[in-house]
């Protein structure tokens, strides 16, 4: 007998179809096994994605730059704003202690400070315009103690009234500033610390040359990171490059390929009558990769939305490049799968044809 891959194809079909509660075990096993290693995947990139937020939220890519002598140029802290590889960069100079009509007696932290500082220390604050007469801004804790807000009036000791612009929290990057009181200025003269903000990719080469940009003569500067980092510190990408379920796809394709092998032992006599018919063991391969491809491809289609389901559920989002990366796990399971699946099963129908047709 001759079998097209037509004809091979609609075998492949009806016995898919025939054997619904066989089709329906082999197809939920492969999209358990998929959707396990896909959920894993996610839950692994999620978390090292949060992680990896909070770090930065936290002043991971931060330095602040002291110099030894006399400080540091605050024109040359601004500048650094203009890399590519900087986010943010200001220069701070403290400036003494104030106290308030309103709080007489009680004394706070004053210092000026370059606009790129506030990015630094309070990254998602609003913007407000510091232009139009005097003005301050002021962290968190300070305006709360002075029953102020922003929009407010306040005055020093033996000064005018002031209007205080913006609050800014910086209990994350600095929480000293807390309760400081602060006077935007240009970027001019000189200044006691410059902090800057990198790129997470740029933070290492970024760090390393900062202490040769402020470097002038025989004055040098201190660098030093905000966070400090030690061997206990987490790396995203060395524990993703570690992450457990790395090589998850090979079990998954095992898994796959082993419970398609179970089901030919099952049907060894249904392979001996085809080969008894004269069907060729190459189309028998066939056959067997046409129903792979089919309950594989079921496993998919159930697996994807239940992994997704599982992750909204927990309340997690599913951004596409942690898709990307567990669908390409996955994927890879259900392909080695498929690429073994068949000639394992193929195995079963090795062998005298007459013993086959007696396991009936």
């Amino acid at each position: 007998m001759t079998w097209r891959v037509g004809a091979l194809a609609r075998e492949a079909w009806r016995n898919v179809v025939n054997n619904t509660v066989r089709s329906m075990a082999v197809a939920l096993i492969a999209g358990a096994a998929i959707g396990v290693l896909g959920f894993l995947e996610l839950r692994t990139t999620a978390d090292l994605a949060a992680f990896e937020r909070d770090y930065a939220a936290a002043g991971g890519y931060v330095a602040v730059v002291t110099g030894q002598q006399g400080g540091v140029d605050a024109g040359r802290c601004a500048r650094l704003g203009e890399w590519p590889a900087v986010v943010a960069a200001g220069a701070v100079r403290v400036t003494g202690t104030v106290s308030f009509v309103s709080a007489a007696g009680v004394l706070f932290q004053s210092a000026a400070v370059t606009e790129g500082a506030l990015r630094v220390w309070a990254p998602s604050r609003r913007a407000a315009s510091l232009d139009g007469g005097a003005s301050y801004v002021s962290g968190r804790a300070f305006a709360k103690e002075l029953g102020l807000r922003e929009g407010s009036y306040t005055a020093l000791v033996g000064e005018p009234a002031a209007t205080l612009r913006t609050v800014i929290d910086a209990e994350r990057r600095n929480p000293q500033v807390q309760r400081w009181l602060l006077d935007v200025v240009p970027p001019v003269g000189l200044a006691d610390e410059c902090w800057v903000e990198f790129r997470r990719e740029s933070y290492a080469p970024g760090i390393a040359s900062l202490a040769a940009w402020f470097s002038s003569g025989s004055s040098e500067a201190v660098v030093r990171p905000y966070t400090r980092r030690d061997e206990f510190t987490r790396d995203p990408l060395r524990e993703f490059r570690d992450r457990p379920q790395r090589f998850g796809w090979v079990a998954a394709g095992g898994l796959i390929a082993a419970v398609f092998l179970l089901s030919a032992w099952f049907r060894r006599a249904e392979l001996g009558l085809y080969l008894a018919l004269g069907t060729g063991r190459l189309q028998v391969v066939t056959m067997l990769a046409v129903e792979a491809c089919l309950l594989v491809g079921v496993g998919v289609l159930l697996a994807v939305p239940w992994v997704a389901a599982i992750q909204v559920s927990l309340g997690h989002e599913i951004p596409w490049e942690h898709a990307r990366i567990a669908l390409r796990t996955s994927l890879l399971g259900a392909l080695l799968g498929l690429g073994i699946a068949p000639w394992l099963a193929a195995l079963v129908a090795r062998g005298n044809i007459a013993n086959l047709l007696k396991d009936r």
